[in-house]
């Protein structure tokens, strides 16, 4: 899980591993795969690069109760880099998540109805810049 708040930069990287709901038939909400929160106000403004890739996830998340496989949500002026992400800006409800969606969904091997992308305000979500990598955390 990652949730940034405020004005923090920071490079998360998820990829490679195996997440599964260990009950396999949670009957609570809150069980996501991956979850990702880049602010949660609106006068929050920071980027985030997540390279979210080569996960294996599909039933990690209880899809009946809310929670995805995969999920990220931006809100306020906050940035998500996604490396490799080539279709077009998706912010402040203009675009369309369903590019973001289906690269995540391509990159973890999952179905686009396991994944959610949300965003609510000037932020959004865009390619790395140049397309590069996600830089390597202090």
């Amino acid at each position: 899980m990652c949730d940034l708040r405020g004005q923090r930069d920071d490079e998360p990287d998820h990829y490679g591993n195996t997440i599964a709901d260990p009950a396999g038939s949670a009957t609570q909400g809150g069980a996501w795969g991956i979850y990702g929160e880049d602010g949660d106000q609106a006068s929050d403004s920071s980027t985030l690069c997540a390279d979210v890739t080569g996960n294996t996830v599909t039933g990690a998340g209880q899809i009946s109760l809310g929670s995805f496989d995969i999920e990220l949500d931006q809100t306020g002026s906050t940035t998500y880099e996604l490396p490799g992400y080539t279709g077009p800006s998706y912010n402040g409800g203009t675009g369309n998540a369903s590019a973001v969606i289906s690269m995540l969904a391509t990159n973890n091997s999952d179905s686009t109805s396991n994944i959610s992308a949300t965003t609510t305000g000037p932020g959004g979500f865009s390619n790395t810049r140049g397309g590069a990598a996600c830089p390597t955390p202090p």
